[in-house]
């Protein structure tokens, strides 16, 4: 493949970490909308349109009414959009908890590299460089 982006496979999460005035901000981000649509897809267009012969059939045969019919399968297709909720909801909360765990490490290695001053070796002595802040209050 030449000259462009590689198409990842499987999950895909944004990070960002931005130093501004003093304050760094670390964003991470995944986007759940392929997770969705394919769980949602699958269980209540599957499921729910799968179950349509199923719940018509049974309606028409057990009960003798369309409309009983109709509600039977409404409930069997309801059913499945439950469950897809349900799924999605347990699948979600458990990223973002991956997630919100990833970006505390982040905040950790990113404070402790900010408390290490940085040194600079000079003709046998140590000198130490100014910080981030320092270089800040300069130019302001």
């Amino acid at each position: 493949m030449r000259g462009g982006r590689r198409r990842a496979q499987g999950r895909q999460i944004d990070v960002s970490i931005v130093p501004r005035g003093g304050v760094t901000t670390i964003r991470v981000e995944e986007e759940l909308r392929n997770t969705a649509g394919a769980l949602f897809g699958g269980l209540v267009g599957g499921g729910g349109g799968g179950s349509t012969g199923i719940a018509i059939g049974v309606g028409v045969g057990a009960f003798h009414s369309l409309p009983l019919a109709l509600m039977l399968w409404v409930a069997v297709a309801g059913g499945f959009y439950t469950l897809a909720r349900t799924i999605f909801g347990n699948i979600a909360a458990k990223r973002e908890r991956e997630l919100r765990e990833l970006a505390n490490r982040l905040e950790e290695q990113v404070t402790a590299a900010v408390v290490t001053l940085p040194v600079q070796i000079r003709g046998g002595g140590v000198a130490r460089l100014p910080s981030v802040d320092e270089t800040a209050d300069a130019g302001a």
